[in-house]
């Protein structure tokens, strides 16, 4: 029984995109670094943060819609869609921590995580609902969708078959 329900946490959306994301946390950080030091010299630190945080959307895109969502096709169209999550998110983070900061007096360290805490939630209720939501249909739509789709096409072909004879 334990077996099981540890197998449901584990096989879960939620669980998948906490771990995917701790990989893309820990792949933007190292990405970031990186950056400072190969290109230091002839970039500021804006520049280097603009191209780290591309390259961090990018993966954090690549592996949400690849390990956790697992939709097909329309990469263009989500990619654009998880800037607006990710945009979104950062000016939440931003206006948090400057509540919990400036205001409500938080040292830093207990600001940061409870921002992180706040925007993880909201970015994978933005990359669920949003970014990677497509609308399921039933068995009985599909028929529906054939049927009405049929008859449609019997139309245009009986009136082609007419005005061609």
């Amino acid at each position: 029984m334990l077996n099981s329900h540890v197998k449901n946490i584990v096989s879960s959306e939620k669980f998948k995109y906490l771990v995917v994301g701790g990989w893309n946390t820990v792949f933007g950080y190292f990405v970031t670094i990186a950056l400072f030091y190969l290109l230091r010299e002839d970039f500021n630190i804006v520049q280097i943060g603009i191209l780290s945080n591309i390259l961090g959307i990018t993966m954090s895109f690549s592996t949400y819609k690849t390990f956790v969502f697992k939709t097909k096709g329309h990469w263009l169209k989500e990619y654009a869609k998880s800037y607006l999550v990710y945009g979104l998110s950062a000016i939440i983070s931003i206006f948090l921590l400057w509540i919990l900061i400036e205001i409500l007096q938080l040292n830093i360290w207990v600001a940061q995580a409870l921002s992180m805490t706040t925007t993880v939630v909201l970015s994978y209720i933005g990359h669920k609902n949003y970014t990677f939501k497509y609308i399921k249909t039933t068995s009985k739509e599909m028929k529906q969708f054939n049927l009405k789709n049929t008859k449609w096409n019997n139309i245009k072909f009986n009136f082609r078959k007419k005005i061609l004879v």
